[in-house]
């Protein structure tokens, strides 16, 4: 239920009924190690039309991941489904505290920032494959200045 009013445009409902718990939420996260590795979430539907490569997004809600993709690719064989391949940067561990023990589970924040390296088939896992990389401030700015050093260049080879 959180998770739909922070990921809902209208943010009312947030700032009047759930700020406070949100606040509470975030503030333990916080206060977690982050964790930086590879992680993996199942989608129960196609959405890679949604996402082509270099997209960058952003997660508003609390997101789930796991470390090993098994218990995922099963659940997800049969299925329209997606596999999201996440190379994170500032993951919470929240094994300990999960109902899960068989599993370590990863939590991404609100406000995780994402960009689309690629977008394919996994014949092994007969579903389609996104591989998502979270960025950050710095890493986006050399991404912005390598994109204008290219165009830069790209013009004065034309004249």
């Amino acid at each position: 239920m959180l998770n739909r009013v922070l990921r809902c445009q209208d943010q009312t409902d947030l700032k009047k009924y759930w700020f406070n718990y949100f606040e509470l939420i975030c503030s333990a996260l916080n206060k977690l190690p982050s964790v930086k590795g590879h992680v993996f979430q199942g989608i129960t539907s196609k959405i890679k039309d949604k996402y082509p490569k270099k997209k960058i997004i952003t997660w508003w809600g609390i997101t789930s991941c796991t470390q090993t993709p098994d218990d995922i690719v099963s659940s997800l064989l049969g299925e329209k489904s997606t596999l999201l391949n996440i190379k994170i940067l500032n993951g919470k561990d929240i094994s300990a505290y999960s109902c899960n023990s068989n599993e370590t589970e990863i939590v991404l924040l609100p406000g995780t920032r994402l960009r689309v390296n690629d977008v394919s088939y996994n014949n092994n896992f007969n579903i389609d494959e996104i591989d998502l990389e979270e960025i950050n401030d710095e890493i986006l700015r050399s991404d912005i200045l390598r994109l204008e050093t290219k165009q830069h260049f790209t013009k004065d080879e034309s004249f």
